[in-house]
């Protein structure tokens, strides 16, 4: 293992912690206005998007991040140019600068700039901007000024898995007794029951805005557990955890994390059969176009199954999958794709258009409040930040750091499993609204791991 000895370098695994501690522990938001509300009027969003309750969670911790990212990169900055000095000049900021901190700047501007051409308030559309720069651009900053290893980032991973490991405690008391952590602690959550009653037992809630988001967290720790014991059938304790964690959608009935868990198993060893990537390349690309194309999408659908006979069929199968949770997302994805029609291009800039149209029911996805919102203009710049890195790992090998004291499958499964957390992540979020913001911090940790080490930067 790699000795450090910069104190800077160490307190990124702490850093780090304490903003996922905070994401599983604090309170979402207020929810006290929603309390006398009827369920159809409730428009809680999460926190991956501005809303009318600004003040949440994702915005306090994403401060967080900023001043903890801008604190210790002055320390590194101070240290670098007092060793330095009697050196060369040193390169310039932009020599290691990524094309994905251009992607990430793009979408926090896409408000501001989708909404010189949709009919929303200027000031609206700034307020959307900020606070997507503080939400997103808070963690993923921090992710690039603090972790500089391959290393560093597998510390970061195994903090997730310690926090997976921490939560599994409570979750099996909700899984026994029912949900009571999160009103216990902050009172009333209007989203609580949502996805709670499985086939035995009851899925958890914790912290989350409701279970259906517990279910990706332990698809997070699977995957993540995928990405640090690259070995699958040893006879050893840290192999018997990966399948522990691997198991944890199952456990706990999320039939899409589960199937999230599968998939990610599969990307996570594509390189191995080369010839993979291309189809998972071209079939994100098609699913992408697709996806934009929605709308239009599942009506031809619909109707080719009316005009065939098998709509009745179709129905049926729907409704039995997943508890009926899919069919009923594509057919709210089917009735909401006709909100933006008026604004396909660049959206009509409020997040809470639905309730601007009369509608009492928001839609259930990230994506289609982001295309209602931003336009296709803004859909796509997200599809291609929360998928363009899996594309991108499948087909270049990142610039090897030949420092590091890890064999080259460790390096290779450490790397490759932030970009398919992301990715997953973003699969998820066409059929719910909220994102795992301590991903970002994970996914800048990436980014400065795919590029070369500054000119004149120090190693240990």
């Amino acid at each position: 293992m790699l000795t450090f000895k910069s104190s800077a370098v160490t307190t990124t695994p702490l850093l780090f912690a304490l903003y996922l501690l905070g994401m599983l522990c604090l309170p979402i938001a207020s929810f006290e206005m929603y309390r006398d509300l009827p369920d159809s009027t409730i428009s809680v969003l999460g926190n991956a998007l501005a809303f009318e309750n600004p003040w949440n969670r994702g915005a306090m911790l994403g401060g967080y991040a900023i001043v903890a990212a801008c604190i210790v990169g002055a320390i590194q900055l101070s240290r670098r140019s007092v060793t330095s000095s009697n050196e060369k000049p040193r390169s310039s900021l932009f020599r290691s600068m990524s094309a994905w901190d251009a992607v990430l700047a793009t979408w926090i501007s896409a408000p501001t700039v989708t909404g010189f051409f949709n009919p929303s308030p200027i000031a609206e559309d700034l307020w959307q901007s900020l606070y997507i720069a503080i939400a997103w651009g808070g963690p993923y900053l921090a992710g690039r000024v603090l972790v500089s290893s391959t290393d560093d980032l597998r510390r970061s991973l195994w903090v997730v898995f310690a926090a997976g490991a921490v939560s599994l405690v409570p979750a099996l008391v909700e899984f026994a007794s029912g949900r009571f952590v999160y009103q216990a602690l902050y009172g009333y959550n209007p989203y609580q029951s949502i996805g709670e009653s499985r086939w035995f037992g009851y899925r958890p809630i914790l912290w989350f805005e409701d279970p259906n988001q517990v279910a990706m967290w332990w698809m997070t720790i699977a995957v993540t557990a995928m990405g640090l014991i690259p070995a699958w059938f040893v006879a050893s304790k840290t192999v018997g955890l990966k399948w522990v964690a691997m198991g944890l959608p199952f456990l706990f009935q999320g039939v899409g994390s589960a199937i999230l868990t599968i998939i990610g198993a599969l990307a996570m060893h594509v390189r191995r059969i080369s010839s993979w990537k291309y189809w998972i390349a071209g079939t994100l690309v098609l699913g992408g176009i697709l996806f934009l194309a929605r709308g239009p999408v599942l009506q031809a659908s619909r109707e080719l199954a009316r005009q065939s006979g098998i709509e009745e069929v179709v129905k049926s199968i729907l409704r039995e999958s997943s508890l009926g949770s899919f069919g009923w997302r594509l057919a709210r994805e089917e009735q909401d794709s006709n909100l933006w029609k008026e604004h396909p291009i660049t959206g009509s800039g409020s997040v809470m258009f639905w309730s601007d149209a009369g509608q009492s029911q928001r839609p259930w996805g990230m994506f289609s409040l982001v295309t209602s919102a931003y336009g296709c203009i803004g859909s796509g710049i997200l599809l291609w930040m929360l998928f363009g890195p899996l594309v991108t790992s499948l087909f270049i090998r990142r610039r090897g750091d030949h420092n590091e004291a890890i064999d080259n499958e460790a390096i290779d499964t450490v790397q490759k499993s932030v970009p398919v957390l992301i990715a997953l992540h973003g699969l998820d979020g066409m059929i719910n609204s909220a994102f795992f913001l301590p991903i970002l911090w994970l996914y800048g940790a990436w980014v400065t791991n795919q590029s070369p080490p500054a000119v004149g930067a120090a190693r240990e």
